[in-house]
């Protein structure tokens, strides 16, 4: 088993994972071919990689934020959490 740090990541957290089953129905709207982008903003923490090497342990610097996020849905679930971005 293999464990390196991207450039940049991005994490959801687990109590919302009831809102975000639902941009699949009714909190997602349609966004090109095979993604959904949620109506409502979720917390989203954002890490950047900052240095050094990218093998354990890494550096990074985490940014939390709000954002509409997009994900792809199979049979009605979520299967992919893409890019997300910031609120205006």
């Amino acid at each position: 088993f293999f464990f390196f740090f991207l450039q940049r990541h991005q994490h959801l957290y687990s109590w919302q994972q009831g809102s975000i089953k639902a941009i699949c129905g009714n909190n997602g709207n349609p966004y090109g071919e095979a993604l959904r982008l949620s109506k409502s903003p979720f917390q989203v923490t954002t890490c950047r990689h900052v240095g050094g090497s990218p093998w354990p342990p890494c550096r990074c610097r985490a940014t939390p934020g709000f954002r509409r996020i997009f994900v792809a849905c199979k049979h009605g679930l979520p299967v992919h959490f893409d890019e997300s971005f910031f609120c205006p």
